[in-house]
C-alpha cells in the first residue's frame, strides 16, 4: 500500500504556460481567427518542451502543462516558448504574447497526469506571471 508519508515522490520541474490576453482575442477576431491563433501558439509550446526532453501532460484551453527532469531544461523551454510565440506575426493586429510559470519539486504521477504541492506552486507562478514574463519560486531557484 502507498503512503505519501513514507514513501518520497520523485522531483519534477512542472511547467504552465499559456497565450495572455486570449480572451480579448477572441472578442477583438471571433471563434474561428483565435481558436487559430491559439492552436499556433500552442503549436509552438509544445515544440519547445519536445526540444528540452519534456512532456506535455495536458492543454486546456489556451494553456499547456509540461513536465520536464529538471528546472533549467523548463528554463530553457519557457525561454523558447517565449522567442517563438514572439515571432509570430500579429494576427488581424492584435500582438501575441504568453506568460509561464513553473516549479521544481516531488510530485505524485497518476493516470497520465500530475498532482501535489509542485503542481499547485508551478499553477501559482503562472498565475503571477504577466504576458511575455516567466516565473519561477524561490525554492527552484535554490
Amino acid at each position: 500500500m502507498f503512503s505519501a508519508q513514507t514513501t518520497a515522490s520523485p522531483q519534477y520541474a512542472i511547467l504552465f504556460a499559456d497565450l495572455s490576453g486570449s480572451a480579448s482575442l477572441y472578442e477583438k477576431l471571433g471563434d474561428r481567427r483565435a481558436y487559430a491563433a491559439v492552436e499556433s501558439v500552442l503549436t509552438e509550446l509544445r515544440k519547445s518542451v519536445a526540444l528540452q526532453h519534456g512532456h506535455v501532460v495536458k492543454t486546456v484551453g489556451d494553456e499547456v502543462m509540461a513536465v520536464f527532469p529538471s528546472a533549467d531544461a523548463a528554463l530553457q523551454a519557457a525561454c523558447d516558448m517565449q522567442k517563438r510565440v514572439a515571432a509570430i506575426a500579429p494576427v488581424g493586429g492584435v500582438p501575441l504574447a504568453m506568460r509561464a510559470g513553473f516549479h521544481f519539486g516531488p510530485a505524485l504521477e497518476g493516470g497520465g497526469d500530475f498532482f501535489g504541492d509542485a503542481v499547485n506552486t508551478a499553477a501559482r507562478m503562472n498565475g503571477l506571471a504577466k504576458g511575455g514574463q516567466i516565473i519561477t519560486s524561490g525554492a527552484t531557484i535554490q
